[in-house]
C-alpha cells in the first residue's frame, strides 16, 4: 500500500483550555498553562486507573452474588415443585458450577491484580508491597475460605467441576405441617484429594470436611477481598490524593457555569467533527476517590 492510500489519522491535541459542556453549549473558561495542562490529563488518566482498579474489585462480590441469587431461585423451584427430575437437576448442577468458577476466578484476579498494581506503584521491596502482602498471609493463615477458594480455582482448572453433590428433595414434616425443602449443592472431598496435589495443610482440611456450606465459604471469600481492598485504598491513598486535588481545584473553576468540567483542545475546537480534541472530568470516580479516601 502507497503511504498516500494510508488511512490518515488525528494527531494528539494539547488539553489546554478549561471548559464547561452543557448539551451543545460549550463555556470557555480560561486557557490552562502547559504545566497546568499536563497535570489535569494526568490526573485524569490517574483516577481513570483507579475506577479499573475498583471495577476489579467488584467483580468477584457480583459474581458470589449471583451466586446466591440463583442457589435461592432452584431453592424455591423445589419448594414449588416438590423436588426436581434428573435432566433439570444436571442442568442447575451445570449452572452452579458456571457461578463459581467465575467467582474463584475473579476472586484470584482481585487477588493478583491487586498486588501487582501496588507493586507497579512503590515497588517490589517498598514498604507499601510488604503491608499488602503481610495482610495477605494474615487473610491465608487465618482464614480457611481463603485458603481454599485460592486452590479450588486451580482444581478446577486441572480437574474439572467443583461442585459434585447434588441432591433436591421436597418432602412432608413429620407433623404433616410443613412441607421440608432440601438441595444440597457441594464438594465431593474424596474427588478433591483423589484428583490434585494439595499443599501439605489444606489437604488435611478438606479430609475432614462435612457438608460444606458453598454460600458461606463464599461469603468469607468476600470478606477477605474487602479487607484486602481497603488496606489498598490506605496505602494508595497520598498517590491518589495529589491528582484528586488537581481536579478539585479545576472544577472549582467551572462551578458557576453550567455544565460538565471538561479539557478541551484549543487547536481542535475549530475542527468540525474532531473527535479527540477533549476529555470529561471523571466526576463520579473523583467522588468515589474521595469518600475512599475519607473512609480509610
Amino acid at each position: 500500500m502507497n503511504s498516500s492510500d494510508a488511512p490518515l489519522s488525528e494527531p494528539n491535541p494539547t488539553l489546554d483550555v478549561l471548559a464547561t459542556i452543557h448539551g451543545p453549549t460549550i463555556t470557555r473558561i480560561r486557557v490552562l498553562s502547559a504545566d497546568e495542562a499536563g497535570l489535569a490529563l494526568d490526573a485524569i488518566r490517574r483516577l481513570d486507573r483507579c475506577h479499573d482498579e475498583t471495577q476489579i474489585m467488584l467483580l468477584p462480590m457480583m459474581n458470589v452474588q449471583a451466586f446466591e441469587v440463583a442457589y435461592d431461585g432452584y431453592v424455591d423451584e423445589v419448594r414449588r415443585g416438590g423436588g426436581m427430575g434428573p435432566d433439570r437437576l444436571s442442568f442447575v448442577a451445570l449452572d452452579l458450577n458456571r457461578l463459581l468458577l467465575n467467582s474463584l476466578a475473579s476472586f484470584n484476579m482481585f487477588l493478583d491484580h491487586a498486588n501487582i498494581d501496588v507493586v507497579r506503584r512503590f515497588g517490589d521491596e517498598s514498604t507499601e508491597h510488604k503491608r499488602f502482602t503481610d495482610r495477605r498471609r494474615t487473610l491465608y493463615d487465618s482464614v480457611f475460605a481463603y485458603r481454599f477458594c485460592y486452590h479450588l480455582r486451580d482444581y478446577a482448572v486441572h480437574c474439572g467441576m467443583p461442585l459434585q453433590t447434588f441432591s433436591a428433595e421436597a418432602r412432608l414434616s413429620a407433623d404433616a405441617q410443613a412441607i421440608e425443602v432440601s438441595l444440597e449443592v457441594g464438594v465431593n472431598p474424596d474427588h478433591l484429594l483423589e484428583r490434585f496435589d494439595w499443599k501439605k495443610g489444606i489437604r488435611g482440611e478438606i479430609a475432614m470436611l462435612g457438608v460444606l456450606d458453598v454460600k458461606a465459604i463464599l461469603r468469607d471469600a468476600i470478606e477477605c477481598v474487602t479487607n484486602l481492598m481497603a488496606l489498598k485504598n490506605e496505602i494508595i491513598g497520598d498517590d491518589v490524593l495529589a491528582p484528586l486535588l488537581v481536579l478539585e481545584s479545576l472544577e472549582r473553576e467551572c462551578a458557576v457555569y453550567p455544565g460538565t468540567p471538561h479539557l478541551l483542545s484549543s487547536d481542535f475546537m475549530a475542527v468540525p467533527g474532531a473527535s479527540n480534541g477533549y476529555r470529561q472530568f471523571p466526576i463520579v470516580i473523583m467522588r468515589s476517590v474521595r469518600a475512599g479516601l475519607e473512609a480509610a
